[in-house]
């Protein structure tokens, strides 16, 4: 037997079962492939020994192949890793239910504004809370796969005020915050957040065959000097409780 094709044959039988069980072994299935069309395609007119200059055209190429093996399975694996990161930061940070941001990510938001502002004195951010009015008493008629289905229509009908400039998440339950940065002025977020109690009041929600409305209590707040992140949202969430008992659906700033 060629000694290539006894080189060949002893390599192949220690990695088969290595190839076939792990997918994205690139190396040593490249390296695989390289061996064979060189035991099979090349006939060498040389025996044992080899000479000198042969072993080390060998040497080089098993380096250069070893190498591209390297580079290869680098390049796949960190592909691998930055999917799953993703996938980790997307479960992390994003509700999966609405799709929109969730406390977490919204906190590191609130954080990094309030650090713009706090250096800026001039400079201001605002917020809101929103609650979907009467929310447990449609869990109750419809069930809480229709609550879901509210809860994502309305998530898509805040997704249309979002911007580079206003963010939204769902803080919890049938609530919902909204920021806006300090490029927004206090009156235009007022008017986007009117805009929404509007949208979502004649908005029709199709539940088990029936058209049912919903609407949306608001309370906002604005950042001021020796603030913080806490005490605004408080703030808002006080001016929330205060919608919801003079009557609901209703913006309170």
């Amino acid at each position: 037997m060629h000694i290539y094709e006894r080189l060949y044959k002893s390599w192949a039988k220690r990695q088969k079962e290595s190839c076939i069980h792990h997918k994205y072994n690139m190396p040593f299935f490249i390296e695989y492939i390289s061996l064979y069309l060189i035991t099979r395609y090349f006939d060498f007119p040389f025996k044992d020994p080899l000479p000198q200059k042969y072993i080390i055209f060998m040497m080089i190429l098993n380096s250069f192949l070893t190498f591209l093996g390297i580079i290869t399975f680098t390049r796949i694996y960190t592909r691998q890793m930055e999917i799953k990161f993703r996938a980790l930061h997307n479960q992390a940070d994003y509700d999966q239910l609405t799709g929109l941001g969730n406390r977490y990510y919204m906190h590191a938001v609130l954080n990094e504004e309030e650090k713009v502002c706090t250096r800026h004195p001039n400079l201001y951010f605002s917020l809101a809370m929103i609650d979907i009015d009467h929310f447990k008493e449609i869990n109750d008629t419809y069930g809480h796969d229709n609550g879901d289905v509210i809860l994502k229509r309305i998530a898509t009908i805040l997704t249309r005020y979002s911007s580079d400039n206003l963010f939204i998440c769902r803080w919890g339950g049938e609530e919902f915050l909204l920021m806006a940065n300090h490029n927004i002025a206090y009156e235009e977020f007022l008017s986007y957040l009117d805009a929404i109690r509007i949208d979502v009041s004649e908005h029709k929600f199709l539940l088990k065959n029936t058209m049912v409305q919903c609407t949306v209590s608001l309370g906002a707040a604005i950042f001021k000097p020796n603030m913080n992140v806490r005490t605004v949202l408080k703030q808002a969430d006080n001016n929330l409780y205060v919608a919801k008992e003079q009557g609901r659906n209703q913006l309170i700033k």
